[in-house]
């Protein structure tokens, strides 16, 4: 076999190949920018919608809708809480079995037992200043850039 024979096996006439880095970065900046705008529009509708984690939440006041913004908390057992009050304190909760304690611990930053029910003082600032992204955008971001990194 000769050098003419073996020359095509040098040649280089594949196709480019795709750099998946730049196309990871693409696809993801898309995600964002469609969360981003996508939030953005239905803040802007003026609806006071509530969602899972938006509020600081009196268990002694709430309504039952209030009480469901609590993670793992459904209208069960936002009703389980309304009828288990008062509460002198958040563990009372798990002693008069209205809520498990696992429930109690991811919610124990966003549970009182006085005052009003109220937005969490970060969630207001971010609604005057207009800077809206949510949660999934920033994990979908932070693991770009860890993949990007390695």
């Amino acid at each position: 076999m000769g050098i003419a024979e073996r020359d095509y096996m040098r040649r280089d006439d594949e196709a480019p190949q795709i750099r998946w880095g730049y196309a990871l970065v693409i696809v993801v900046s898309a995600i964002l920018v469609t969360t981003f705008g996508v939030q953005r529009c239905s803040t802007a509708t003026g609806k006071d919608r509530l969602t899972k984690g938006s509020l600081i939440v009196n268990i002694n006041e709430a309504t039952g809708e209030e009480l469901q913004t609590l993670l793992g908390v459904g209208a069960a057992r936002a009703e389980l809480i309304i009828q288990n009050r008062p509460y002198h304190s958040i563990d009372e909760l798990v002693e008069k079995r209205a809520l498990p304690r696992t429930v109690v611990d991811a919610n124990r930053s966003r549970l009182k037992t006085i005052g009003k029910t109220t937005e969490p003082r970060a969630s207001i600032d971010q609604k005057a200043k207009g800077a809206f992204v949510s949660e999934s955008a920033l994990h979908i971001s932070m693991a770009v850039s860890r993949i990007l990194s390695a």
